[in-house]
């Protein structure tokens, strides 16, 4: 609206000067006669014509001050031409943090950052993050947005306009779990050993701080709610912006799940496990859980739920078996809706190397579990594997080779070149589009891993 404004009133000025310059002209033009004029009708002339212009110009000064002071009024009432205000989160009281404020980039740079960590919520559309900073794309890459700590303003606790990525090298800062439900929906779980950014936070012993940050925007808008407790969040699974779930490790030995439907302003306890949890709900009612118990195995154990998390049901697909030296150890599991993909790796004790990989699927909520082969990995250890869907499935072994399906696990394509060694992570988002980070590589394809290409 401001703008318009300061549009209107250059084109008045505009057609003022016109007026005022085609006044001037008709004055200097001598009057056209047939005959010269006599000495005292020039005289008489130039009399009445400086009298008139003498009334002109007191019209136009009136006419121009009138303008300047209207213009003082507009910028003065209107704003001047600020910026518009952001979007705006649901605070939820004191204990729950800030609202949302409008996430202005620190700096565009256009060549890739250093990673630790990385994020995809969409193809094109994605979080990386290390030590010292945030950065997030929304074009593949050409661009990127950092984000930092050097945004932060005060207000009762400190809101902050950035996400929570005021970490700094050796400030213990960290994100701790992440999720990506859908296209432009980001939550993030931070957690921090920094100053507390809120008394309740403050008297917490040990001093770390937990907090949620979620972005429906790909990331130009942020809402940031303390945890309860300001604990630090372990597992994160979100189903849109607004409902969620959460586990907290309260010890080494147990851990809490909680639910929010308001974007983590407010947190419902659920469920308490005696061991470490990892979560993935594909609903507000379907989820799975692999909980780690503390055994000598360290296998994990699958349960399913259908209310939510209220009750579980325990799956037999992953951990030990009847025989003592036989042990299928899975990853964390992966939901949509009533389907959910699981990747497990068996293993035979008695021998130095990993038998070989299955992939377990529902499409009841767990109640029932298909087994289908996977690919031979030639490892021992577990591979890196992405489902963005039930049906296209990814498992990059630390042999340095990509394994593709896509009918759910039923055939499996494999694709040799290229080779990435010490691989650390890899997500897809579809069928063909991937980011993957290893020892000095951070790269993305568009074919479905048939070719790689590094970012910047």
């Amino acid at each position: 609206m401001e703008v318009s404004r300061i549009v209107t009133i250059e084109v008045d000025i505009q057609q003022c000067a016109n007026y005022f310059s085609t006044l001037s002209m008709v004055v200097q033009l001598p009057p056209e006669h047939d005959t010269p004029p006599a000495p005292a009708e020039v005289e008489a002339g130039v009399i009445d014509d400086a009298r008139a212009r003498h009334r002109r110009e007191r019209w136009a000064g009136a006419i121009l001050a009138a303008i300047a002071i209207v213009a003082g009024l507009i910028f003065a009432f209107g704003g001047g031409g600020g910026a518009g205000a952001g979007k705006r989160g649901h605070g939820g009281g004191l204990p729950s943090g800030a609202a949302a404020q409008p996430a202005r980039p620190v700096a565009i740079i256009t060549r890739a950052p250093s990673v630790t960590q990385f994020g995809l919520a969409a193809p094109g559309v994605g979080w990386v993050a290390n030590d010292t900073s945030f950065w997030v794309t929304r074009d593949g890459g050409r661009k990127w947005d950092e984000l930092n700590s050097s945004r932060a303003t005060r207000s009762g606790y400190r809101q902050r306009s950035t996400p929570p990525f005021y970490a700094v090298p050796g400030s213990g800062a960290d994100i701790s779990a992440t999720s990506a439900p859908s296209t432009g929906v980001l939550a993030l779980a931070f957690m921090s050993r920094l100053e507390p950014l809120s008394p309740f936070c403050a008297a917490h012993v040990p001093h770390t701080e937990g907090a949620v940050y979620v972005s429906d925007d790909a990331g130009v808008t942020w809402t940031m709610h303390l945890f309860p407790g300001c604990n630090e969040a372990t597992s994160l699974s979100f189903i849109n912006a607004r409902m969620g779930f959460v586990v907290f490790s309260l010890s080494a030995r147990s851990s809490s799940l909680y639910r929010t439907d308001d974007g983590g302003a407010r947190w419902v306890h659920v469920d308490d496990f005696s061991a470490p949890m990892t979560i993935s709900f594909g609903s507000r009612a379907d989820g799975l859980a692999l909980v780690t118990p503390n055994n000598a195995s360290g296998a994990g154990v699958l349960y399913a739920t259908a209310d939510g998390g209220h009750k579980w049901q325990r799956s037999h697909v992953c951990g030990a078996s009847a025989d003592p030296t036989y042990t299928v150890y899975c990853g964390a599991p992966t939901s949509f809706g009533r389907h959910g993909i699981v990747l497990g790796v068996a293993q035979n004790l008695a021998k130095r190397s990993s038998d070989r990989a299955f992939v377990y699927s529902t499409a009841d909520a767990g109640r029932h579990w298909i087994r289908r082969d996977g690919p031979p990995l030639d490892s021992p250890e577990m591979p890196a594997f992405s489902a963005p869907n039930a049906e296209d499935l990814f498992i990059y072994s630390l042999n340095g080779v990509l394994h593709t399906s896509t009918d759910g696990g039923r055939t499996w394509s494999t694709l040799h070149e290229p080779q990435f060694k010490d691989l650390s992570e890899m997500q897809f988002v579809n069928a063909d589009y991937g980011w993957i980070l290893a020892a000095g590589h951070f790269d993305y394809t568009v074919d479905g891993g048939r070719s790689w290409r590094p970012f910047g």
